[in-house]
């Protein structure tokens, strides 16, 4: 893997910056390169506003993308627009996906609505069809942001369906342990213990229980375990 990052060009009120990433992965029937390439631009002309504008190209086997982002705001609030074009290799035809949201962050809560419209070729395999409208809500019961609870809100605006989930989160004072759980209209709970034994050793202990089954709840354990610099 490689990765160039050149600043084209720092000014005043912004800075313009090019990213790119090689990556060449090698297996015992095939290997392929992908490449992909960023563009960002940021503009600061106010104190605490800020403006970015993001060109973004991948170039994997299955299917290309290129996207373009833009957002502008404050730390309170901020607005914010993205574009993407996919062209598959295999299946032809194309797709695109148009996002636009608002962000509300406070010292205690965050806020966000997420318009997202999605058209795809009859049959294409790709993301979700549908026009989607997201919302969600995130409460801090600490000032450090260690105990939170929130809910999230999606809704198909062709199918008229929607999701909505609940849950919490707690990490501990050290910042090794946390737990989180969340609960959905389809009567799934999921919960997950995560505790960092080493800097280099994670821990994870996750459970899933469907309401509607009588199979009881399913569990899994993971340890992850991370190479020293």
């Amino acid at each position: 893997m490689l990765i160039i990052c050149l600043m084209i060009q720092k000014f005043q009120y912004g800075s313009l910056k090019l990213e790119s990433l090689l990556r060449h992965r090698q297996g015992l029937k095939s290997h392929y390169t992908t490449l992909s390439t960023k563009i960002l631009l940021k503009l600061w002309c106010l104190p605490h506003r800020n403006a970015a504008v993001t060109f973004f190209a991948d170039m994997p086997k299955i299917c290309r993308k290129y996207s373009m982002s833009a957002s502008i705001g404050t730390p309170g609030i901020a607005f914010g627009m993205q574009g993407m074009l996919g062209l598959p290799f295999i299946s032809g035809g194309h797709f695109t996906v148009w996002d636009a949201g608002i962000q509300v962050t406070k010292s205690a809560c965050d806020a966000s609505i997420t318009l997202r419209l999605c058209c795809t070729k009859k049959g294409q395999i790709g993301y979700n069809k549908g026009h989607w409208l997201e919302a969600s809500y995130v409460h801090y019961m600490d000032e450090a942001k260690k105990i939170s609870a929130g809910v999230k809100m999606t809704l198909n605006l062709r199918t008229g369906r929607g999701r909505s989930t609940i849950g919490g989160s707690w990490v501990g004072e050290d910042d090794r342990t946390a737990v989180k759980a969340r609960f959905d209209n389809r009567g799934i709970l999921k919960a997950l213990l995560r505790h960092d034994i080493h800097d280099n050793a994670r821990l994870s202990i996750s459970s899933e229980y469907d309401v509607g089954e009588a199979s009881g709840p399913r569990f899994g354990l993971a340890l992850v375990l991370k190479p020293k610099n």
